[in-house]
This record gives C-alpha cells, sequence and structure tokens, in this order.
C-alpha cells in the first residue's frame, strides 16, 4: 500500500517496471541534489523538464501535461486512471506504451507537433470513444488502439504511410474508417476483429495489403476503393471479412 516514494541524490535510472501496479501511489518526490531526475507536483520528470519520466498510478482524474515537456516515457500512465489529458504543443514523442490500460480515459487529441508515437501508446483502453491522430505522424504503430472496445471515433490526417500490425485490432465500437490516399501499407491484422466495422473509405491508389489485414470484421458492408488496388493483395486481406 505505498503511497508515496522519495527517490535520493544517487538515483540515475529507473526501470520501466520499478513502480508498477503501485495502484496506492499518489506521489513521487525527488531530492533536489538529484542530478537526472525531478519532481514537480509529485509527478516524475527529467531533471531538465523536457521528458515526463513517470505519473503515479494512484492519481486519477483530469491531467494537463506542462509546457516545455518533449516527450513522454515508456510507461509513464501506464494503468493510472485518467478521465482525460491535455498534451501540449511542445510535445515531440509519445513512447511505447505510454497510456496503455488507462481504462477511464474516454478521448484523446495528439498535437499535431508528434512525430512519433509508440507501440501500445493507447493500448486496451476500456473507455476510449475518440482519438485525433497528428499530422506529422507517418506510421500507426502496431497495436497503438489494441482492445479499445469502446473507440468509435478515429482521425488519420493525411501524410500517413502505413498501418501497423493489429493497430486497430478488437477496436470492436469502430464502425467507420477512412484511410487516407498517403498511405502504402497495411500490415496484417491491422483492423483484425473489428467486428461493429460497416464501412470502409481506402482513398489510396498505391497500397500493397498484407492478407487477414482485415481478419473478422463480420459486419463490413461497404468498402470503397479505387482502381489501382488491383494486384494489391486486397482480396486477401478481406478473408474471414
Amino acid at each position: 500500500r505505498l503511497e508515496s516514494i522519495a527517490l535520493p541524490a544517487s538515483v540515475a535510472a529507473i526501470g520501466q517496471h520499478a513502480l508498477r501496479n503501485c495502484t496506492n501511489m499518489t506521489s513521487i518526490e525527488v531530492d533536489a541534489r538529484n542530478q537526472t531526475f525531478a519532481s514537480i507536483d509529485g509527478v516524475l520528470y527529467s531533471k531538465d523538464g523536457t521528458r515526463l519520466v513517470r505519473f503515479p498510478q494512484g492519481r486519477g482524474g483530469a491531467f494537463a501535461v506542462p509546457d516545455g515537456v518533449t516527450s513522454i516515457g515508456a510507461r509513464s500512465f501506464y494503468g493510472v486512471p485518467l478521465t482525460s489529458i491535455d498534451l501540449p504543443d511542445t510535445l515531440r514523442t509519445i513512447e511505447d506504451d505510454a497510456f496503455a490500460q488507462c481504462g477511464d480515459l474516454t478521448s484523446v487529441d495528439v498535437p499535431d507537433s508528434v512525430t512519433a508515437v509508440g507501440v501500445r501508446a493507447f493500448y486496451n483502453n476500456a473507455s476510449l470513444e475518440r482519438a485525433k491522430l497528428p499530422r506529422g505522424l507517418e506510421v500507426v504503430e502496431g497495436d497503438l488502439f489494441y482492445g479499445d472496445a469502446k473507440l468509435a471515433a478515429v482521425t488519420m490526417p493525411e501524410a500517413y504511410r502505413e498501418l501497423g500490425v493489429r493497430a486497430f485490432g478488437d477496436c470492436a465500437s469502430l464502425e467507420s474508417l477512412v484511410i487516407p490516399s498517403s498511405v502504402r501499407t497495411i500490415l496484417a491484422k491491422a483492423l483484425e476483429n473489428c467486428t461493429g466495422l460497416k464501412e470502409l473509405d481506402i482513398r489510396t491508389t498505391d497500397v500493397a495489403v498484407t492478407e487477414g489485414a482485415f481478419f473478422g470484421c463480420t459486419a463490413l458492408k461497404s468498402v470503397y476503393a479505387y482502381d489501382a488496388l488491383a494486384g494489391s493483395g486486397i482480396g486477401a486481406a478481406f478473408d474471414a471479412a
């Protein structure tokens, strides 16, 4: 039932799983003499404040990441009962698993300043209903929204080039999706078991589609595609759909 922790000046590294499942922890403090880390309002940052390293897992509700933060660290909000998150325009990178298992988070707007979002960044967020992705992203990484059963609306701007493995897997509430014309690769199981998906608009005219990309999309009724998709492998992509 650890509720707080104070890191001494000597600590220079923290493993990704070091504070995992500390569900009662509400504060992470740091000795002011520490040269690697700093604490701001009980949240762990890099010493210069540009990287958010770890958010206490026992704190929920709304949180605004401060201006000046450029990176959200791997697993930094893993399992935190956030209800909303406000991301600053200074942000550039969201690392792997950063917001995974945030079961109370209902929506996320990733600012256009972000150019990299890691795998499983929003994995298995049971309450997530809406997501807006940034214009500066090129790859929707694997398992990005996997298991987000209530996700019903996703906005993907032009410039995206790849949909990763299971990027939207098991998003059962997703009823329609527009795949931008910039996309060149749709990998295996990208929309696997999106059992509520009824309409798919594939606007790209030059794309490689991996077999099984839309496996298990059993409610799919309408697919809008373009002539240049012939020979792309798109037929096998709909196996079991």
